[in-house]
């Protein structure tokens, strides 16, 4: 994968870093006696998981008002050694610049700010809420954003997601897409929900979906990668080449022969100057019996 100039790595935080749709479902079947699961989602977008979208709106506003919401665990990818913390951290000492662009509101900044604090730490730069899935009342007072628009807006070079509309949305631009699906249960990035465009008219949403729907077995665009780890994400960026990799490191044994050898010209140094047959005899000197030079 090629390095790119501005090095910006957009996350997104729900289903990538913490399980808020497990944590969404669990309030939602416990409050409503529902038995929705995680492979039952059609849909990335919770506020079309219901009838209307005014309900989905509003179910998502009392979820973010819930425990439930405030106790969101992140995802544990079953590694040890290389789980989404391990990843950022080493991307983050090659010089990446994290950020974290999310589809949660930003009313719900301070209950996200203290998730990252408290689970990766030191790791992102900054978190641009793109305020999805709210109601005509709540748009009043935030505007919501497409994810497309906000990776433009940031210069965001790269984009860890998984919501398929959102990847698809951002395929035509010069950035590259990462397709999250954690182990292959993400059901519903594998699928676009059909939807006209609001008044027939043709949106980059739109246009995406349509793309990917005529497209054979739903195959994705060239700058689309799907990954299904952390350890796959990490893959695709590869460690830098150093300016010291034509150097020669000599060994331990190389070192400890290369010692020895130098003591060994060193005593024999020794030797030669207290060896006096070595040292010059004052009377071999040519001019010890003449006279000595009248001033």
């Amino acid at each position: 994968m090629k390095r790119s100039k501005n090095k910006v790595i957009a996350v997104e935080i729900d289903q990538i870093l913490a399980r808020t749709l497990d944590a969404f479902l669990g309030w939602h079947n416990e409050l409503y006696d529902t038995q929705w699961t995680l492979a039952s989602l059609k849909s990335r977008d919770l506020s079309k998981a219901f009838h209307t979208k005014s309900e989905g709106c509003a179910k998502l506003r009392d979820f973010y008002d819930s425990k439930h919401f405030c106790h969101i665990q992140p995802i544990d990818n079953g590694q040890a050694t290389w789980g989404a913390l391990e990843v950022l951290q080493t991307l983050k000492k090659r010089k990446w610049k994290l950020v974290i662009i999310t589809c949660r509101p930003q009313f719900t900044s301070v209950t996200t700010q203290r998730f990252i604090d408290r689970h990766f730490p030191g790791i992102f730069d900054a978190i641009y809420y793109c305020n999805q899935g709210l109601s005509v009342a709540d748009q009043l007072d935030f505007v919501p954003k497409p994810v497309s628009i906000m990776c433009q807006e940031i210069g965001a070079d790269y984009l860890i997601d998984d919501a398929l509309e959102h990847c698809m949305d951002c395929s035509s631009l010069d950035m590259t897409l990462l397709l999250y699906d954690h182990d292959g249960e993400y059901a519903y990035n594998h699928m676009v929900p059909k939807k006209r465009p609001r008044n027939g008219r043709p949106t980059l949403t739109a246009t995406s979906r349509q793309l990917y729907q005529q497209s054979p077995s739903g195959s994705l665009p060239e700058n689309v990668a799907r990954v299904k780890s952390w350890k796959a994400i990490l893959d695709l960026f590869p460690m830098p080449s150093s300016p010291l990799r034509h150097c020669h490191y000599p060994s331990k044994t190389s070192l400890r022969k290369r010692r020895h050898s130098s003591m060994r010209a060193a005593r024999a140094l020794a030797r030669d100057d207290n060896d006096p047959s070595n040292h010059d005899d004052d009377r071999d000197c040519p001019w010890t019996d003449r006279d000595p030079i009248a001033v």
